[in-house]
């Protein structure tokens, strides 16, 4: 843009006069060190040509028939230029030859013709100069050298996971880099092809690609010398970077507060670069330290923008490092200096992560919904970016789901799903876990087909994407291995949860959490079979695990003695299953344990109490129901199979009347044993 005519500024067709000018200023900046005029964005430059060129500062000994030759090809009316190129040429061929100067006139002349060339060249193949240029520019970030580095440094790191994840990280990032260049060249060809955008939104549409060039410049750079943690995690980074399809949203470019024009402020953004590649990395020590002194800098330098920015990114990297209060405190203020910046994008993505926060790591779901209306009209606000709206819903989706309300999860994690389809493709890696929220939340309403559906289709888009180890593999296999169990299909829920624990081991580890939870649902799988030891031995392993992961009074570390008394139970030894099944109901009130967990522990302490005494089981069948029909979100699938035990054993215990109240109750799952009732009838007659 800084050798453009006027008239192709403003977007009309360019001709030989229009070369005149852009060849006098190239003339101009050979010979006096500077060009003649100057702007940081197209705007300022238009107006620095329509004032006209100024006088020399250091005419340095120049001829001024040189310089009034130059003026007049730098006319801003195209009229009032030289006739011709030739006419131009001849006039300062023997302006040179009058002075001394000449060799220095007759050097800058040589280089402006070579330009001239250059520019009629590019004239005569403009697609072929902008995709040079173009390939040149993203060449930076990505490019063999890179790719070769990345390769033998993944490599040299080693671990079972290092080829998997090179081949997936460096395919991301060829993707990555086409999709740039594609998006760049359409940037050029709506305005100059096309003739559908303005030359400021091809500036503002070439600004935000170098701004995403330079972040994925800065994690490539990053992965170059990569940890065998960032090995592990490097597909997911790759997807983590923006889209290049942000640098086509028309309202948020437009929208977009200007870039720093200072030196000071371009070095600012500069390292703002740096520190989301650090954040997309999980290096969260270094990027604490580089937000804290980025926010302090931009301070320094009063931009709102960039102070926004900081803020934001220290906020996200403190949630990354578990310090979740001062998140919190932080994106709240990221909230304010988005609104002052009039960055109306960041603030909604501020106000996301928040709620975010609220929901997965300060379980204040009130917070979360107290805000809610605040971070939808700030996504509102910034447009509806179909990435937010998947965002908030995907958050939606896992509050309903944490209370127990699996319709509503549905419905959320369904419009994540669609709406991050149709932002990111179908094989990203949000839209496998959006299906993998939708096929849980389907399988607790008992939609066991449909939900293997979707498990499926999340299993096979990680596969694609980031490889065949991951934790959405291992939870949509752990989530099928549940169906299974639910239509008594042990070997088929064994061999998913066998993947399941496959999957986990080599992404998180044996002493992971999510190891311990997938070896005690195996040792259901495992148990259901009679094969009593090796349920014995996930146990023991998952006894270990969580040991190591939680502390005592963790519900799953008082569940689990819950898991030792079913073994137990099923090996015939009673005495043994009820004193630990009486253990977790203890454990679980000392700890006021939500009451879909107390209720079915207590319901399994009635099982394993009526063995020994019928009468006293009653007592603690009928707390159990009553806790659990209590709750609003309740599943009322098994209803029929706790009516039957119950039934069962106030049979037993000679009180049929207590079991038939509950079939009264609960009329839906009643109509589905009308045998066991009229047993109970006659039972009560015959009392």
């Amino acid at each position: 843009p800084a050798y453009m005519p006027p008239e192709q500024l403003a977007g009309e067709p360019a001709d030989d006069t229009g070369d005149q000018f852009s060849y006098c200023v190239t003339v101009y900046e050979a010979l006096f060190g500077t060009r003649p005029f100057d702007g940081p964005r197209i705007g300022e430059l238009e107006a620095a040509i329509r004032r006209g060129p100024p006088r020399p500062a250091d005419p340095r000994g120049v001829p001024g028939r040189v310089v009034r030759c130059l003026r007049r090809g730098l006319a801003v009316d195209k009229a009032a230029r030289w006739p011709s190129m030739t006419a131009l040429l001849d006039e300062l061929d023997r302006a040179r030859h009058r002075r001394r100067r000449g060799v220095q006139i007759a050097a800058a002349v040589a280089l402006a013709g070579a330009a001239a060339a250059a520019i009629l060249l590019a004239r005569s193949d403009p697609r072929e100069a902008v995709r040079a240029a173009t390939e040149s520019r993203i060449a930076v970030a990505w490019n063999p050298v890179k790719r070769v580095q990345i390769d033998a440094g993944f490599r040299a790191v080693g671990g079972a996971l290092a080829d998997e994840r090179v081949d997936r990280t460096i395919r991301a990032f060829d993707a990555y880099r086409t999709a740039w260049v594609r998006q760049r060249l359409d940037a050029w060809a709506a305005v100059h092809v096309r003739g559908e955008q303005t030359v400021e939104l091809l500036e503002r549409r070439l600004a935000c690609l170098d701004r995403l060039a330079d972040t994925f410049d800065a994690l490539t750079t990053l992965l170059s010398r990569a940890t065998a943690a960032e090995v592990d995690r490097a597909p997911q980074m790759a997807y983590r970077l923006e889209p290049v399809a942000t640098c086509a949203q028309i309202d948020r470019l437009m929208a977009a507060p200007a870039a720093p024009s200072s030196e000071a402020g371009a070095r600012a953004e500069r390292g703002l670069r740096e520190l989301e590649a650090l954040v997309y990395a999980g290096r969260h020590a270094e990027a604490l330290d580089r937000a804290q002194a980025l926010v302090a800098q931009s301070q320094q330098l009063h931009d709102p923008e960039l102070l926004a920015r900081a803020r934001y990114n220290l906020g996200v990297a403190q949630q990354a490092s578990g310090k979740s209060e001062a998140a919190e405190a932080t994106l709240r203020l990221a909230v304010q200096d988005a609104a002052v910046a009039r960055d109306h994008y960041l603030v909604a993505e501020a106000w996301l992560w928040l709620h975010t926060l609220f929901v997965r790591d300060l379980d204040r779901p009130a917070a979360a919904a107290q805000i809610e209306p605040s971070v939808t009209a700030a996504v509102a606000q910034a447009g509806n970016d179909p990435r937010q709206l998947a965002d908030l819903a995907k958050m939606r989706g896992i509050a309903a789901s944490e209370r127990g309300d699996h319709g509503i999860a549905r419905t959320e994690f369904l419009e994540a799903r669609d709406r991050h389809l149709a932002a990111l493709g179908p094989d990203h890696p949000l839209v496998a876990i959006d299906e993998s929220n939708l096929g849980a939340a389907l399988l607790r309403l008992g939609q066991f087909d449909e939900a293997t559906r979707e498990l499926e289709r999340a299993i096979a888009i990680i596969r694609r994407s980031v490889g065949e180890h991951h934790p959405v593999i291992a939870h949509a296999e752990q989530n099928l291995s549940d169906i299974a169990a639910q239509r008594k299909d042990w070997a088929a829920s064994e061999q998913h949860g066998r993947a399941a624990l496959a999957s986990v081991l080599v992404v998180r580890g044996p002493d992971h959490l999510e190891t311990g939870t997938i070896r005690v649902y195996l040792a259901r799988a495992l148990r259901e079979q009679h094969r009593y030891d090796e349920a014995r031995g996930e146990l023991d392993r998952a006894r270990a695990s969580l040991e190591h992961a939680l502390p005592a009074t963790h519900i799953d570390r008082i569940m689990l003695d819950l898991r030792y008394a079913q073994l137990a139970e099923a090996e015939g030894r009673w005495a043994e299953a009820e004193r630990l099944a009486r253990q977790t109901v203890t454990g679980m009130r000392a700890i006021a344990a939500p009451p879909i967990h107390l209720a079915f522990a207590i319901a399994e302490l009635a099982r394993m109490t009526a063995h020994r005494a019928p009468r006293a089981a009653l007592a603690l069948y009928d707390e159990a129901l009553t806790m659990d029909t209590a709750r609003k979100d309740r599943d009322e699938s098994s209803d029929a199979d706790s009516l039957a035990e119950f039934a069962r054993v106030a049979l037993a215990a000679g009180r049929p009347e207590l079991a038939l109240g509950w079939f009264d109750r609960l009329p839906a799952a009643a109509a589905k044993l009308p045998d066991l009732r009229g047993e109970l009838e006659r039972a009560r007659r015959g009392r």
